[in-house]
């Protein structure tokens, strides 16, 4: 096995995910680390740093935004994490969506979606009106200019 680049640690034990492994690999000359078993995990968000004023931020599930200096020098559309794990996960009309009762499952451990369908849709729905509005401040929508 090839040593990990400076700066950079193996997972220990603790830190290891059931159903995950993974190790380097040469491909071309160059070393990369596997990780395999990944489809089995939920979707995490990777950011993608360097010396320059480039950026990405990535969802394991598949989709990704990235670009130069701020937000508005984005290459693909910016997004919060919470959008980019949800884009390209389409399983289900309610697919990226979880419900908890947080007062009786204080750790989130048991999601309640697939027993309350109907819940999910109203609060989905809520959510995206939310959204929309959001957008239409930023646009102006909400300010009437006043004329005298």
């Amino acid at each position: 096995m090839t040593r990990p680049a400076q700066g950079s640690t193996l997972p220990s034990d603790r830190d290891r995910v059931p159903g995950l492994s993974g190790g380097f690999v040469e491909d071309g000359g160059d070393t990369w680390y596997r990780i395999d078993g990944i489809e089995s995990t939920p979707p995490f968000f990777v950011a993608l740093a360097g010396d320059s004023d480039l950026w990405v931020f990535a969802s394991t599930a598949g989709s990704l935004t990235a670009g130069r200096r701020d937000p508005d020098g984005a290459f693909f559309p910016y997004e919060t994490v919470d959008k980019l794990h949800r884009r390209w996960d389409s399983t289900t009309d309610r697919a990226g969506y979880e419900l908890y009762d947080v007062e009786a499952d204080t750790t989130e451990l048991h999601d309640l979606a697939d027993d309350m369908p109907e819940r999910v849709d109203t609060m989905k729905q809520q959510l995206e009106a939310w959204q929309q509005s959001v957008i239409g401040s930023l646009k102006g929508d909400d300010y009437r200019v006043l004329v005298k």
